[in-house]
């Protein structure tokens, strides 16, 4: 019997399988609120003062609990109730609210569950609001405010759950999740290295930290995807240029050579003991923690995460970012796009001033303030600049562009992002599987939970 490593996600499948299970009925409006007792209708309307209250439930952290506080002040008729919930558990805490017909206002949400949201008639339809209606600032249409690969990503992966679905927007992106390599310049100094702007030259700055006897590079298991991604954003393009649809006919499968290259590259890296070996189940938490100790020299990071470096790394370390140089010589798109999405729900007694206040969340006066320093939010009416050398990485990053969230498609569907997160490319690294096994059981995967639905 083939040996499996044990995971952390297994309760994301169940999760996302009880999105579908529960019933409808707590996403939609009831159709008799005249029978609706006073202080029901209190409650809904917010306070005796004329307050309305929002509800919203988050897995972001602190920087929207200080949007909100800035929304307050200009918004004092709207009383928003608060709630944060860890990542690992956000979607358990949804699922159970769902249940309870407890849905919140306004929820965050992801590229990995939106559509079991989506198709239990949870989240309220916003295409036509993001494409025709004005933005918060009342100067623009608010769909022309974001970068377009961010919206054409949100669209992507609600093509998952049925043709139908696949112009539709049931949430907007909020921020760019550019991805950059962090590293300590002080280490650099010591050992030698400049700063790669090619892969032979990052390879060989990996092999130096490794001699070094420090861990090159980190990997985390909830995004054990961006490295091949990265991969294969170099060795897949011109296939995928020339036709995007190259998997939904059959033009590529995952067993095309220049996915399998891919997959390659990546354990090849693994096999020259670059990443650290907690990357197989430790999170980006332990991948701060191993740069901050000293013991990783690079690590990979979204720059909302910055903060936590700033605050805790020791007062001889000075941080820089860079872009990640790409693999096979052509400019090197940046990972990023919607994988945070804010949405509102069905459910919601408020749902005008529900889209008011994400339009908000997504508008250059909520980046203008100084807690969004370290944050990238994908707006065309935004200019990110920054002083910091630690977001310098982050803006050339992006200067190339982004690569489509749904590109090689291991992350269309909930149950092929479950598999390969957790089971096929961690047995894949340990050598317990192999590659071809893994290409077979990606394309089995693809055809019986996306083709069959685009019949």
């Amino acid at each position: 019997m083939k040996k499996r490593i044990l995971t952390l996600l297994t309760c994301a499948v169940m999760v996302s399988t009880a999105f579908t299970g529960c019933s409808s009925s707590s996403g939609t409006k009831s159709g008799n609120q005249d029978t609706d007792t006073a202080q029901t209708q209190e409650e809904a309307s917010g306070s005796a003062e004329g307050e309305i209250k929002l509800k919203v439930l988050d897995n972001y952290g602190s920087m929207v609990e200080e949007m909100i506080s800035v929304y307050e002040k200009l918004h004092p008729e709207i009383d928003i109730e608060y709630e944060y919930i860890p990542s690992d558990t956000y979607y358990s805490k949804f699922t159970a609210m769902n249940v309870a017909g407890e849905l919140p206002d306004v929820v965050m949400t992801n590229a990995q569950f939106i559509g079991d949201q989506v198709r239990s008639d949870l989240l309220l339809d916003l295409t036509n609001e993001v494409e025709n209606g004005q933005n918060y600032e009342q100067d623009a249409v608010w769909g022309d405010t974001f970068n377009p690969t961010l919206l054409s990503n949100c669209k992507a992966t609600l093509k998952a759950i049925g043709s139908e679905y696949a112009d539709k927007l049931y949430g907007v992106p909020f921020t760019m999740t550019t991805v950059s390599v962090i590293y300590d310049k002080n280490v650099y100094n010591e050992l030698g290295l400049s700063v790669p702007t090619t892969w032979d030259e990052f390879e060989k700055n990996c092999e130096a930290i490794k001699a070094a006897g420090k861990i090159p590079i980190s990997m985390q298991q909830q995004n054990m995807d961006w490295w091949p991604r990265i991969f294969w954003d170099q060795y897949c393009r011109d296939e995928l240029d020339a036709n995007t649809d190259a998997f939904e006919d059959g033009t590529m499968t995952f067993s095309s050579e220049s996915v399998k290259k891919g997959l390659e590259k990546f354990k090849y890296m693994w096999d020259q003991g670059w990443f650290p070996e907690s990357g197989l189940t430790g999170n980006r938490e332990t991948m701060q923690q191993l740069f901050v100790q000293k013991e990783l020299v690079q690590v990979m990071l979204q720059p909302n995460y910055l903060s936590y470096l700033t605050e805790n790394v020791p007062d001889d370390v000075e941080l820089a970012s860079y872009a990640l140089p790409g693999v096979d010589g052509k400019p090197a798109r940046c990972l990023g796009g919607s994988s945070s999405i804010w949405a509102v729900t069905n459910s919601s007694e408020h749902q005008k001033e529900a889209i008011e206040f994400v339009k908000f969340l997504t508008s250059k006066t909520a980046f203008s303030e100084d807690y969004a320093k370290f944050i990238n939010p994908g707006l065309t009416n935004f200019e990110l600049t920054s002083d910091n050398e630690a977001m310098q990485g982050y803006i050339e990053a992006g200067e190339n562009g982004f690569i489509p969230d749904i590109y090689v498609p291991v992350n269309i569907t909930t149950e092929i992002q479950n598999a390969f997160l957790t089971d096929l490319e961690p047995n894949y690294l340990l050598g317990t599987y192999d590659l071809d096994y893994v290409t077979d059981q990606l394309n089995t995967l693809y055809k019986d939970t996306y083709l069959s639905n685009l019949k």
